[in-house]
Parts: structure tokens; sequence; C-alpha cells
């Protein structure tokens, strides 16, 4: 998908979730449950699952986790991610 057909919030939205799903491994067990959450909400929103997943794996020795799940993309955002680019 070309980033010239995304709005401004949409590429601040993914290059923030690109930046933070590089972090997963030094920063994940410092976030709460719901911090953590709504960063999964954030991957989802813009596609991207692994990220989501490598969050919830890094975050997985907290013991007052009781777990998370990676949230899907949203039916209008998995469609526009693989649609083939114009």
């Amino acid at each position: 998908m070309s980033t010239t057909s995304l709005t401004p919030v949409e590429s601040a939205a993914r290059n923030l979730a690109a930046t933070l799903a590089r972090s997963a491994d030094s920063l994940a067990e410092f976030l709460s449950c719901f911090e953590l959450d709504e960063l999964l909400h954030l991957f989802a929103a813009v596609g991207d699952t692994t990220a989501a997943v490598a969050w919830i794996q890094h975050h997985e020795g907290d013991p007052e986790c009781s777990g998370h799940t990676a949230p899907e993309a949203p039916a209008s955002e998995r469609t526009r991610t693989q649609a083939p680019p114009a």
C-alpha cells in the first residue's frame, strides 16, 4: 500500500507502531496490562499483529498478568493491507 494514500494520523500511527515494535524486548516488562492492551490496539489498527505477538511474549513474565491476546486488525484495515497496490 502506498503511504501517499494515508492520512497524516494514519501515517503517524504506522510510524509509531513500527518504532515501538522494535522495543518489545526492553520495554514490555515495564508496561501495565492496561498500557499493553492499548499498545496492542495500536498494532492491530495498523495491521501489525507480528509486533503485538512479540510484545505479548515479552510481557508474559509479569506475575500479576492474566494474559493477553493480539487483537485482529479491523476488517477495513485487513482489506486495505491485503489489496494489491494500485
